[in-house]
C-alpha cells in the first residue's frame, strides 16, 4: 500500500494508532482538511512504524493549499484515487465524511470474556 499511494499526486495526511499507545489519539486534526502531507515512507525512514503495530490508520486523502489572504484555499481531492488503491489491493476498510480508517487490530467492544468452550467442557 505504500507504494501505491506514492502513484497520488499527494501524499495523504493520516493519523494512526499503535496497539502500543497509553493514551487516547486524537483525530479531530482531520475533522478539516488538512494544509499538511503524511508521510508514508518505512519506519527506517522516519515514516510510518512497523506495520504489525499499528491498530488504526486514519487518512484524508485530500490537501488544502494556500493561494492567498482573499481567495479561497485550493483542494486536492485524492479521495477517489486512494478508494481505488484500497479496492485493488482488497484492503478493508470505512469511510465516513472522506476520512478512511483501515484497521490493524479492530478492538472488542465488550471487555467481558464469555466462556467459548464446547459443552462437553
Amino acid at each position: 500500500m505504500q507504494h501505491a499511494v506514492s502513484s497520488l499526486t499527494f501524499e495523504p495526511p493520516y493519523v494512526l494508532r499503535c496497539i502500543t499507545d497509553k493514551d487516547k489519539t486524537c483525530h479531530a486534526c482531520l475533522n478539516e482538511v488538512p494544509n499538511w502531507l503524511g508521510d508514508w515512507s518505512n519506519y527506517y525512514y522516519e515514516g510510518m512504524p512497523p506495520l504489525f503495530i499499528i491498530e488504526w490508520l486514519k487518512v484524508r486523502p485530500q490537501l488544502s493549499q494556500h493561494r492567498g489572504r482573499l481567495i479561497a484555499d485550493a483542494i486536492i481531492d485524492e479521495t477517489t484515487a486512494f478508494r481505488a488503491i484500497l479496492e485493488r489491493l482488497r484492503i478493508p476498510y470505512d469511510e465516513e465524511g472522506n476520512i478512511f480508517t483501515i484497521y490493524g487490530y479492530k478492538q472488542a467492544k465488550h471487555t467481558t470474556l464469555e466462556n467459548t468452550c464446547h459443552p462437553a467442557c
